[in-house]
């Protein structure tokens, strides 16, 4: 039995914006404030699109949020800053945004 990923598209699309625009909002706060539930809160946002990308089979931006994941776990265990790799984080969300908004038009991922 297969199944047709193009019907939950439109619910991908929707989610993974949510997601994106909830990882932006968490570094930002946390740049400003240092709160484990901002932590939380950006990689729970990360972890989601990167199930909800592999389930859709969209393997760059589940590798991407793959590796933002264990950057993330570098931070959790102190073996990186957040500082030192924010500007890295952000360009991430605008190359995730970016690809999101290729998958809306119907092209494939970057």
């Amino acid at each position: 039995m297969t199944i047709d990923l193009n019907k939950h598209k439109e619910v991908f699309i929707n989610e993974a914006q949510t997601h994106i625009k909830m990882m932006n909002f968490s570094l930002l706060e946390l740049e400003k404030n240092a709160d484990q539930k901002l932590f939380h809160d950006l990689f729970r946002a990360v972890h989601t699109l990167k199930s909800l990308a592999a389930t859709m089979n969209y393997q760059h931006t589940a590798k991407l949020c793959h590796v933002m994941e264990d950057l993330l776990e570098s931070i959790r265990h102190n073996e990186l800053s957040l500082y030192q790799c924010a500007d890295l984080f952000f360009q991430c969300f605008d190359y995730l945004d970016a690809n999101i908004k290729r998958l809306e038009i119907d092209e494939d991922e970057f």
